[in-house]
């Protein structure tokens, strides 16, 4: 008689095995990294939800919160900085790590006092671009300007651990700090954020102050034109250990300012970099590369053997003198690959993983 065959046993599992391999993942299971990403999203596709997820338990309250401050944040003005600072809890400060912030010209109106009563009833044009403090009363404006970078530097001492900063020029239409400001500015950031590790400059009309004191500081951005001395550059770059170099050009917003290039005492200055970015927007002619790799040759050289990526990238306007276009784009190509091929003195760079070249013209 034949009987049924027994049916397959199944492999002892014990419930927490099965759990492991039925359940899907949970929020607070995942990594850290990986929660800060979703609240990355939440908060940047419904901001109001923010509320939400602060009252589903406690963990989630205690990461959300000081998450907020690691997002970049921005301060178009210290008016921004100075509300923000006011509306926020200072537990958290030590967790703003990135920031964008933008200097504005001080508003009269603003400054309380007799002070400000001086200000108002000042011929604010003579008092913004006089050099010299009146002996008997002081210059008003000077005086609210060196108030308000005190504000300012103030400010900055609540968040010291800040990693990124970007400092970013006035918008059309926004209070335009003068030159003096700007100066004052610089010098303030010099005693600011020791532990940056990236650094970024919009602004070509003031010193390179900022640039000191930033043991940590690996990746800077700027356009390479500063008010600041061959001697002034040399002093603030020659302490840095960066890596990575980003020059960017622009159109000058203020043609007037006593600005010089410092690409060469930067090159001459620096440690071996491993990374160079070049970058021309202006509206006539780009001469960056003509100036990095022609005029700069010589300080250039120290870095070619550490090199590993170098970048250009170049647009102008369409009516520039078609003879001296060409002129400059020969003269700029022979100098770029001098340097690549070692048609010259100078030592091949073994070590360049990568370079790129992209030159257009705007109409």
């Amino acid at each position: 008689m034949l009987r049924p065959s027994a049916k397959p046993s199944k492999p002892k599992t014990n419930g927490k095995a099965r759990a492991a391999v039925r359940s899907p993942p949970r929020l607070l299971t995942i990594a850290l990294e990986l929660r800060e990403v979703v609240y990355n999203h939440v908060l940047n596709d419904a901001p109001s939800s923010l509320t939400n997820l602060l009252v589903v338990n406690r963990q989630l309250s205690t990461e959300v919160l000081p998450f907020q401050f690691k997002r970049h944040l921005t301060f178009a003005g210290q008016a921004e900085l100075f509300e923000w600072l006011d509306n926020v809890d200072h537990e958290f400060l030590h967790h703003v790590v990135d920031a964008s912030f933008t200097l504005h010209d001080i508003d009269p109106e603003k400054i309380v006092g007799a002070l400000g009563k001086r200000l108002r009833q000042a011929n604010l044009a003579n008092a913004r671009n006089s050099p010299m403090v009146d002996q008997s009363k002081g210059n008003p404006y000077h005086e609210a300007c060196d108030l308000e970078m005190r504000k300012i530097g103030e400010a900055f001492r609540l968040i010291p651990n800040l990693k990124e900063l970007t400092i970013a020029t006035t918008d059309d239409g926004d209070p335009k700090p003068p030159l003096r400001m700007l100066s004052s500015f610089s010098k303030m950031l010099a005693h600011r954020f020791p532990h940056l590790h990236t650094l970024s400059s919009d602004e070509d009309n003031m010193p390179v102050d900022y640039v000191a004191n930033k043991p940590k500081l690996r990746r800077l951005q700027f356009p390479a034109i500063s008010t600041s001395t061959n001697a002034e550059v040399h002093q603030h770059f020659s302490n840095l250990r960066l890596t990575d170099l980003e020059v960017y050009r622009f159109a000058h917003h203020d043609p007037s300012a006593p600005r010089r290039r410092i690409l060469s005492q930067v090159f001459r200055s620096l440690p071996p970099l491993q990374s160079l970015l070049l970058s021309d927007h202006s509206d006539h002619e780009p001469d960056l590369l003509y100036e990095a790799f022609v005029h700069c040759e010589d300080t250039l050289a120290k870095h070619k053997s550490s090199l590993r990526r170098l970048t250009f990238s170049s647009e102008f306007v369409e009516d520039v003198d078609e003879d001296e276009d060409e002129e400059w784009m020969f003269e700029s190509r022979t100098a770029l690959q001098t340097f690549l091929r070692n048609e010259s003195k100078l030592k091949r760079p073994r070590g360049l993983q990568s370079a790129d070249w992209q030159v257009w013209v705007r109409p």
